[in-house]
């Protein structure tokens, strides 16, 4: 993803020197501070991209040694939950018995999801007592 912020950085250096040639070879004077300030933006999303990057390179270098939270696998729940939160919103402009069959919906995905988490935080938790203890 480095790609991003190298390419951005081009652009930047490009913006900048188009506006300095647009600076000397224009009559008129707002074509050159937008063009600026496209560089300008491009360069800063560049910089911060690059920077995220790298930190993000650290974190998983640091985890790799030191695996602290445990991955979630892949669960339908998130993608219910969505669903029955579409239902509370109906159940309020459309009809109340929508309201209610969301909001049952929604208490059954959010107890599904939290148990898919409370599953994968218990299965860690006891693979880090045997590891530590």
């Amino acid at each position: 993803m480095r790609v991003f912020g190298r390419i951005g950085l081009l652009f930047g250096l490009f913006f900048l020197i188009d506006g300095l040639v647009y600076a000397f070879t224009n009559k008129e004077f707002e074509g050159t501070p937008l063009l600026f300030m496209t560089a300008g933006g491009f360069t800063l999303l560049a910089v911060w991209a690059l920077r995220v990057f790298r930190r993000t390179a650290r974190r998983e270098g640091a985890e790799a040694e030191d695996p602290g939270e445990p991955h979630v696998g892949p669960t339908i729940w998130p993608l219910a939950l969505a669903l029955s939160a579409i239902g509370l919103v109906l159940g309020v402009l459309v009809a109340k018995w929508l309201y209610a069959v969301g909001g049952v919906f929604f208490l059954v995905a959010a107890g599904g999801w939290f148990s898919d988490i409370r599953r994968q935080w218990s299965h860690h938790g006891a693979m880090g007592h045997a590891d530590h203890g």
